[in-house]
């Protein structure tokens, strides 16, 4: 028997290398904020924004108690004004982590890492799904878990935890493209609201203005090749179910931010619309944080 045709070479010269592709994206992100844990040679101060009210809801919800009304923050503001990532089902898991009470630093640092690490994968995902190659899609990966915003953004890393879903709904759009399956639709569906769950409203907007430009050039793509009626039909087997799954992904996070406006105190709306100036009454200069970490500056 040939060398080459050993079952060990043949594994690592077909799938092999494809895992061993998605380990490297995924091993890399960890890797990158372990120098960041251990050397501190990134923004140090991370996290502390919103960690206390984070807690104190996490804190709550295991007493048995849904919050809705923070009474901390300034004159009061409802918690999914500014804590859009409350039902995340990832965030959830803040409820298991938290130490006398409070959420740390080091779970909020390693849930960052986890989206980052999801982020690459997906990247890598979507890049041998365009038959980019091993290489392109490595690199794609890459870039997504380590490139520079997910270091300095760390200080809002609901930014990251949003964006780190957007590779996979693009992933399988692509699958509903070349296969024309409504459950790739639904997949794609699932992961936008995971995108809503990561709780940047921003960063939401802008994929799903991508989502929105990437349907309407299906449509057109479609129509020159098929005709009006063969594209629309097309289009509304995926993104029918895409828009059903979206929707009941992201119901508990949207249950919770209507109840709050609905029935909380007479002046939440007022709350609502002015939470910057609120926020802005309780944050100083960059070395100063929230009023839950003058309360509780061990939490840092």
């Amino acid at each position: 028997m040939k060398p080459t045709d050993h079952p060990l070479n043949r594994f690592f010269q077909g799938p092999g290398k494809t895992f061993l592709g998605g380990a490297l994206v995924v091993i890399l992100p960890f890797l990158q904020r372990l120098l960041y844990l251990i050397g501190g040679l990134y923004y140090r101060r991370d996290f502390t924004e919103v960690i206390g009210a984070r807690g104190y809801f996490y804190h709550q919800l295991r007493q048995g108690k849904l919050v809705l009304w923070d009474a901390v923050q300034a004159t009061g503001i409802p918690f999914p004004t500014y804590l859009f990532d409350l039902f995340n089902p990832f965030s959830l898991f803040y409820t298991f982590l938290l130490r006398d009470g409070y959420l740390r630093n080091l779970p909020a640092q390693w849930m960052l890492t986890f989206h980052c690490s999801l982020g690459a994968l997906g990247a890598y995902l979507l890049g041998l799904s365009l038959n980019l190659g091993r290489t392109a899609s490595v690199v794609m990966g890459v870039i997504m878990g380590c490139c520079g915003v997910v270091v300095i953004k760390s200080v809002e890393p609901m930014m990251v935890h949003t964006f780190a879903w957007a590779p996979f709904v693009f992933l399988f759009l692509n699958r509903a493209r070349q296969r024309g399956l409504k459950r790739e639709g639904l997949w794609a569906g699932v992961f936008l609201g995971f995108c809503f769950l990561g709780g940047h409203p921003q960063i939401f907007y802008y994929i799903g203005l991508a989502v929105l430009l990437y349907a309407l050039y299906g449509l057109v793509v479609d129509t020159e090749e098929s005709g009006a009626g063969a594209a629309w039909s097309r289009a509304f087997q995926t993104y029918l179910p895409l828009t059903i799954s979206f929707l009941l992904t992201s119901a508990p996070q949207m249950a919770h931010q209507v109840a709050s406006l609905a029935w909380g105190p007479s002046d939440v709306m007022i709350a609502a619309d002015n939470r910057r100036l609120l926020f802005h009454s309780q944050t100083g200069s960059a070395e100063f944080s929230l009023l839950f970490n003058f309360l509780f500056p061990a939490l840092e």
